[in-house]
């Protein structure tokens, strides 16, 4: 078969574009250092990027929110420092007030308590980044102060007990603070579960003793009364060393969901704590019912507490009866050196949380770099490699010019 001189020119011409497209596409490649520039260049290595570069934007995102956690939770850790090296004085002064030769010094020790009071009031609210690191979920305004008389303090936030939750990972959340409710104020936590086969009627009840700012000693019941499937009444009446009721209150429609067993809600609301405050008898305290639960089992509760009253208005209890030349009493001791141990375990909490976003840190660090290395297969240009083919492509190239000077000038006269 006859191959035409137009034959051969333009299947010269096709392969001198071929050529010219693939060095074109070297030196892209050389220019960007990657070896895909578009998605036609390499449709699954594409793809892949795309995966790997969305990894690394949210590892970014996560070893972010940690930096700031961390920071946080350092700032967080310094005021409890502080409030460990404030009650250790208190200790010290508690055991050397014991001594008779004090009796007419006993001012003296109120004012040490005065300090420290004011000292603790500092720190319980600390602020970091613009955020009180004892306030929950309300960063508008100081989350502890006196009240209006000055003789008591108190919670100045609704939210103080609520948690931040910082996202470490694509499933996990890890919670960043110490919220004022469980550090200063006296949560009494029921846990285990209702029975629900007991007939609507039935009643479960059960005693605690409590105790109030000034080391008074009290009797807690409270009450579960079944009203309806799956449905409860909690009621509770708080009576003194001599059975006379101080104060009582009934919380109605504790509904739990019979499939999860779990508290649905109280009162048609969400399930939250239950504040009981009587305040003549400086008693104050949360009674959390949220982890109870009601299965098929028999009745089974019990109640944990996390410090008996808030060490605020203790000292401010126990600073009252220095001032009239009393000492504190053996309950209120009790209560400081509690709150000490208290203290202590919030502590070794925060130092906890600090070493899970560490070694959240480290793990984000490990994953991207393995990301990083695959995103480099995938997209890096072998710069060795390239240039190779750079000259290559350009020797063909060098080639296809001198054969276009052969092919490309042939005529029809050169035929005649």
């Amino acid at each position: 078969m006859r191959v035409t001189d137009l034959s051969i020119q333009q299947t010269y011409l096709t392969n001198y574009q071929k050529n010219k497209r693939t060095l074109q596409n070297i030196q892209q490649q050389i220019t960007t250092q990657s070896k895909v520039n578009t998605p036609s260049d390499n449709p699954l290595a594409n793809s892949k990027i795309l995966r790997f570069g969305n990894q690394l934007g949210n590892f970014n995102t996560y070893k972010n929110n940690i930096n700031t956690s961390i920071g946080f939770v350092q700032n967080t850790l310094l005021p409890m420092e502080g409030m460990q090296n404030e009650m250790n004085k208190v200790i010290i002064d508690l055991t050397s007030m014991n001594n008779a030769v004090v009796d007419d010094k006993l001012d003296i020790y109120a004012q040490n308590l005065d300090l420290t009071l004011a000292t603790l009031l500092d720190f319980a609210n600390a602020e970091y980044d613009g955020r009180y690191v004892f306030g929950g979920n309300d960063s508008s305004s100081k989350p502890f102060d006196y009240n209006a008389a000055g003789d008591k303090v108190e919670a100045k936030l609704p939210n103080i007990g609520g948690e931040h939750l910082a996202r470490i990972s694509k499933n996990s959340s890890q919670k960043i603070n110490i919220t004022g409710q469980e550090m200063f104020q006296s949560v009494y936590e029921q846990r285990g579960n209702l029975d629900s086969t007991s007939a609507i009627g039935s009643v479960d009840t059960s005693n605690e003793t409590i105790l109030d700012a000034d080391g008074n000693e009290y009797t807690l019941t409270y009450n579960y009364t079944k009203t309806a499937a799956n449905t409860y009444d909690f009621s509770y009446d708080i009576t003194d060393s001599t059975a006379a009721s101080v104060g009582s209150g009934t919380v109605n429609d504790l509904v739990f969901n019979p499939a999860s067993s779990k508290l649905t809600s109280i009162n048609g609301g969400n399930p939250e704590e239950i504040e009981i405050n009587i305040p003549g008898n400086k008693i104050e305290f949360q009674f959390d019912l949220t982890n109870i639960k009601e299965n098929t089992n028999p009745t089974n509760l019990n109640l944990n507490k996390n410090q008996d009253a808030d060490i605020f208005n203790i000292l401010i209890s126990m600073k009252n009866k220095l001032n009239n030349g009393e000492r504190p009493n053996d309950n209120q001791v009790k209560m400081v050196n509690n709150f000490m141990n208290h203290l202590t375990n919030k502590m070794s909490e925060v130092g906890n949380i600090s070493n899970k976003l560490l070694d959240a840190a480290e793990l984000i660090d490990s994953q991207r770099l393995a990301v990083q290395e695959y995103m480099s297969i995938e997209k890096d240009v072998d710069m060795a490699e390239a240039i190779i083919e750079l000259e290559t492509s350009q020797h063909s190239l060098d080639i296809n010019y001198k054969i276009s000077s052969m092919i490309l000038p042939s005529s029809l006269l050169d035929y005649l």
